[in-house]
């Protein structure tokens, strides 16, 4: 099987990322690693039985006004998606509710139930329209999995 996990942070700020990589490897899938290098730093943290890194390397600073990250969202999701055009992936591992709501379309036609989403903290879920497009995401997914002890409660 073809997975590709979908990261939208360096590997360092996937801690939960090992978990999936450790399960999926070890069953002889061909495992693809997708992350957002934000800072243009070289990431340390490599994993051997990964297929393939695909790195988005576009600056975007965390503590910049929201409004002006929508243009670098929407080249992520446009990466996103050539990447898996070209790749033609059996499943997806989505690693926060951020990437699921920008890959929303491509979740809801091409993946649909072919996916496992991973809540791994709070982000704006207090929103009720997000919370409700969160919601519709995680009910097509073939599983969903919380890292987030804050994101339980």
């Amino acid at each position: 099987m073809k997975i590709l996990l979908v990261g939208f942070t360096t590997l360092a700020r996937m801690p939960y990322a090992n978990l999936y990589l450790d399960a999926l490897t070890n069953t002889g899938n061909e495992v693809h690693l997708l992350y957002w290098n934000r800072d243009g730093k070289s990431d340390p943290l490599h994993v051997t039985a990964v297929h393939s890194y695909h790195e988005f390397r576009l600056p975007q600073e965390d503590q910049v006004a929201r409004i002006t990250k929508i243009p670098g969202f929407l080249r992520y999701r446009h990466y996103v998606k050539c990447l898996v055009k070209e790749h033609d992936f059996d499943l997806l591992v989505v690693m926060h509710t951020i990437p699921a709501l920008i890959l929303w379309d491509l979740l809801r036609w091409r993946f649909s139930g072919r996916y496992i989403l991973d809540f791994r903290d709070l982000t704006f879920e207090h929103f009720p329209p997000y919370r409700t497009a969160i919601g519709a995401i995680a009910n097509r997914a073939t599983a969903v999995f919380v890292s987030s002890a804050a994101f339980r409660a």
